[in-house]
Formats: structure tokens, sequence, C-alpha cells
């Protein structure tokens, strides 16, 4: 979106200075005129608002694009990007029909939450199966807040997990929660099994730490409970839906490669990845299940960053990445702060720093249709897992700025 001609005056004298300073060039030059063409002011970093005309541009950025993947910037330490990510969610469920928001956590813990959620509980409650950063974050918990109001819409915002993982809250729940599904069906679940499963989740606290006879003996109860899917499925389909059974199944099916993962890890040294290809395969298998299954036809949004949906969904995924130009970062709950130092002059942070407001969207795809591409030496820093000198531009659609981020702050007041 063509920035306003009072803004682009404003902004042209603000980049004559710039283009004035020793390491301006021809690039440079290129790079400034791009930026004027394709970012758009923010008004607010943070939560939705009333007019939400400054987000409008990402409706030509999407496209018919049904998935979008936020990439955020930094460490879970960094309040104002948690801010930006849930204004972005809002946006694109309230203006853009994104009806599904996919967390980086375990198939049954973000079932386990969106039933709290469903059920009236307290967000805070329902928010246990999350990991710590978000759960215990102001900046994210609006989020759950939102989606819990729009339950009572007609078009709610679904919350689903795809990765294969049981921890936090979920870990001590999984067990019972199989065993009452599968014995309300008729179906006797042998009490050893459920103690074996039950046992993963006593001291030591990580899975990897137990002996690998005990995983083993766990891994071989959970084998024969899924064969009680087969074994029982008329008595199944008398008292499930078929996606609850499928639901169900997938669940086991994760448990089983958790425990692999888990395993892969007490055993590898730094230099081997095993778990790790494993993991990902899992979560490549889950996504395509969701996607391909129970949510056939309904576009998603991905929390975080997600290397396997580049896989799956190619040109049918558009991926933000949030970066920022300096600020502190912090956790919540820990006193710690860091300083995130200013962006070097020649790098896209610093020229979208001279732009006025709290930040802004950059549009990077018409960057690809030209050549030379005008940001192709333009260095940024969106995550510290993404390398500077890659052609980041290739790797993002657009670019979600923030000229100063805060810390991840806590739900209660820190000292």
């Amino acid at each position: 979106m063509m920035l306003t001609a009072f803004f682009r005056v404003v902004v042209m004298a603000l980049l004559t200075v710039t283009l004035a300073s020793p390491w301006a060039s021809a690039q440079d030059e290129s790079a400034s005129a791009y930026l004027l063409d394709n970012a758009t002011p923010l008004t607010s970093i943070a939560g939705p608002r009333a007019n939400q005309d400054d987000l409008n541009p990402l409706k030509s950025i999407i496209g018919d694009a049904v998935v979008i993947e936020l990439f955020e910037h930094g460490s879970a330490g960094d309040g104002a990007t948690y801010d930006g990510m849930v204004r972005l969610v809002t946006y694109l469920h309230r203006e853009m029909d994104f009806e599904v928001l996919i967390w980086p956590v375990g198939i049954f813990e973000a079932h386990s939450m969106e039933l709290a959620l469903r059920n009236g509980k307290s967000i805070e409650s329902s928010a246990q199966t999350l990991y710590a950063v978000w759960r215990q974050s102001r900046h994210v918990l609006p989020l759950l807040e939102y989606a819990q109001s729009s339950y009572l819409w007609p078009q709610p915002l679904l919350m689903v997990g795809t990765h294969a993982q049981y921890h936090a809250v979920a870990k001590r729940k999984y067990a019972s929660h199989l065993t009452s599904f599968l014995n309300a069906a008729a179906t006797m679940v042998p009490r050893q099994d459920v103690t074996l499963l039950d046992s993963l989740w006593t001291k030591p606290r990580r899975l990897r730490d137990v002996s690998d006879g005990h995983r083993q003996e766990a891994r071989s109860a959970a084998l024969k409970l899924q064969l009680l899917f087969r074994d029982q499925a008329f008595a199944l389909r008398q008292r499930y839906s078929q996606s609850r059974i499928a639901l169900e199944s997938i669940m086991l099916e994760n448990l089983i490669a958790f425990i692999d993962i888990e395993s892969a890890r007490a055993q590898e040294s730094t230099e081997t990845y095993e778990s790790e290809k494993l993991r990902r395969a899992a979560t490549q298998r889950n996504l395509s299940w969701m996607t391909a299954g129970p949510y056939r036809g309904r576009k998603f949004v991905l929390w975080g960053r997600w290397p396997e949906a580049q896989t799956i969904f190619g040109e049918e995924i558009r991926s933000i990445g949030f970066t920022a130009y300096t600020g502190k970062l912090g956790r919540p709950n820990r006193p710690e702060r860091s300083f995130l130092p200013p962006a070097k002059d020649g790098t896209v942070e610093a020229l979208l720093h001279r732009l006025p407001g709290p930040g802004s969207i950059l549009n990077l795809r018409p960057a690809r249709l030209h050549t030379p591409n005008p940001l192709a030496s333009v260095t940024a820093r969106i995550s510290n897992e993404i390398s500077p000198e890659l052609n980041w531009t290739d790797r993002f659609d657009a670019l979600f700025f923030i000229d100063e981020v805060y810390p991840n702050e806590s739900i209660e007041k820190e000292e």
C-alpha cells in the first residue's frame, strides 16, 4: 500500500538526510525508494483496535494464501512482538476469515486448553498447558480472552497444536484422559498399562532422564492401547463420532512418537540430530492430518517458526517476519533485562527506524520482481535463526517492524 502524500514528503525529507551519510550508495537509494512505495506506518503495535486500516495492506500481501506464518523476532523475552502477533491474529480472524490458530505445542495440550476456554474456565487456568513464556505473559493472554469470547460468534477462533509432545500439566493428565475415553466405550484398559504411562510423568522431570528400559515398557503399553482402537472399533463408533476417534488416535500416536524422540535425545551427542528429525517428521505428519482432515477447507495462522509448513503448503503460505530497531528484552517473572542495541546503518531496521510511528509493515513480495532486487544487499536481523547473509527477502513476504521493543512482562506486576 502506497504511503499517503504527506507521509511520503516527511519520509523523503528524512531519507534525504540518510542518503547524505557516508554509507549512502546507489543501492541505498534503490532500497530507500522501495521502502517509500512498500512500507505502511502502523498507528499501534499492541492490541486489537477499532480502526484496522493500517493493517489493510496485508490483504494484498496475503492474497489467496490459506496459511500465515508469524515468525517472531528474537526470543520469548520480547513483549512488543507478542503484542504485534496478537494484533495480527485478531485482524486475520476478523477481517480475513483465518479461523484456526496453530500453536507450537502438543495436540493434547492445545485440545485441553480449548476445552477449558469453551467451558468458561479462567484464562489463567486454561493456559496451564502452554509454555510459561506465554501463559505468564500479559501480552499473550489477551489473545486467549479474545478466543474465549469468539466461541459465542458464528465463526470462532479455534486453537490447535501439532507437536508430538506432552509437557506441563498435560503430561500429568493424559493417561487418565485416555483411560476415560476408552473405558466409556466399554473397553477395559489394563491397569498395568495405565500405571506405566502414569509413571512416565513422575520424577525425574524429563522423559529422556528415565531409564531406557522404563521408556520402552511405557512404549509397549502405549502400543497395546493403540491396538484397542482397532480391536474395539465397533464399540468406539457406538459411543463417539469418527472425528473424536481420529483425534484420540493421533494423540496416542504422538505419545509413542514423543517417547521415541526423548529416547533419541537421551542417546545422541551434540553432533547428532536424530531426535530433531523425528520431531519434524511427526510435526509434518500432524500438520498434514489436520489440514486434510478435521480442519480441511479452513485458513490457518501459525504461531512462531514452522519450517515443516513450507514443505507442505508451498505457495499457499505467507510468512511475516518480526524485526526491531532497538529496545529492552526480558522474560516473565524474571528480573533480568537485556538491551537490544540499535541496528547498524545499512540494515532494513535502520531504514525503517527513520519513518515516523511505532512501527510499520513492509511488503517484500514486489522486491522479487525487480532486477536487481533493491533489497539484495540490505541485511536484517529478523531472528537469530536466520543468518543476515541469507536472502531474507525470499524467505519472507512481509516484515512487521517495531521501532522499540519492550520486555515480555508477567501477568502480575513485577517488582
